[in-house]
Order: C-alpha cells, then sequence, then structure tokens
C-alpha cells in the first residue's frame, strides 16, 4: 500500500486481496483500472477532431438544405419529418466517423441549433398567420361598417 508517495510495510500482505478483477491482461485492481479509465478519458489522442473545412462544408449544406426546406409552405408535419431526418443522418454519420474512422464529429451543437431554429421559425409563422387572420377580421367588420352606413344614407 502507498501512503503518501511510499510503502507502508504494516499494509502489505495483510487479508484477502478483494479489490482484484480480471482484465485481458489478467488479474488487477480496482484502482489501476480506474487510473487507466481517467488517464484514457484525459488523453488528448484517443479521437482526433475533423479537419475545419470538413465541419464548415457540413454546416453549409445542411443550412442551406433546411433553408430551403424550410422557405416553402409546407405543413408542420413535413417540416418536422424533414429535420427528423436531418438529425437522423447526422446521428447516422457521427456514428460512422467516430467508430470506423476515429474522427470526432459533434452533431450536438447542429442538431440542438436546428431544433431551436425551427421551433423559433414555426412559432413566427404562427404569429403571423394570426396577424394576417386579425387584419383580415377587422378589415370584413369595416366593411360591413360601411356597408351599413352606406345602406343607411
Amino acid at each position: 500500500m502507498i501512503i503518501y508517495g511510499g510503502w507502508h510495510n504494516l499494509a502489505s500482505g495483510r487479508g484477502a486481496v478483494v479489490d482484484m478483477f480480471d482484465t485481458p491482461v489478467g488479474p488487477q485492481s480496482g484502482g489501476f483500472i480506474h487510473a487507466n479509465l481517467v488517464e484514457t478519458m484525459l488523453a488528448p489522442n484517443l479521437f482526433f477532431p475533423p479537419p475545419e473545412w470538413v465541419s464548415l462544408a457540413v454546416e453549409i449544406v445542411l443550412g442551406a438544405g433546411l433553408a430551403l426546406a424550410f422557405a416553402f409552405e409546407i405543413s408542420l408535419l413535413r417540416k418536422f419529418g424533414i429535420l427528423g431526418l436531418t438529425v437522423a443522418g447526422l446521428l447516422v454519420i457521427d456514428w460512422f466517423t467516430l467508430h470506423l474512422l476515429s474522427i470526432f464529429f459533434d452533431a450536438l451543437p447542429l442538431i440542438a441549433s436546428m431544433g431551436l431554429h425551427a421551433f423559433c421559425d414555426q412559432v413566427y409563422e404562427w404569429r403571423e398567420d394570426a396577424k394576417r387572420w386579425h387584419h383580415a377580421a377587422a378589415y370584413k367588420e369595416l366593411a360591413l361598417a360601411r356597408a351599413a352606413t352606406v345602406e343607411r344614407s
């Protein structure tokens, strides 16, 4: 047992070893397993980020595609269907690059921004529709009022 950087003689060889686990390289103590896990997680060379131009190209293509899809007057279900297919495609690309190429492509910011944009775009459309209906109803009331005043005269 190591205490303050040195072996402690009185703790060595006392009792059964209970913190041993079978690993591919043989029995290892839990402390060594955890140390290897933390070292692997903190190592900067575990996964490589994609080149900057790849990330930029993916963002431009997805942004242009979704802007084109959301520019047309289509139903809410179709818009969110397109968004769902795009998210599924991003997750497949993320899985492919991570497991087969060891490149970590972080799709979460793209997915979150696409979802937030789609939600805000839909709320904006609902507000614009409500304004149009309100203006149409006000115009109809004004037209009816004018017609009633013309009939009285």
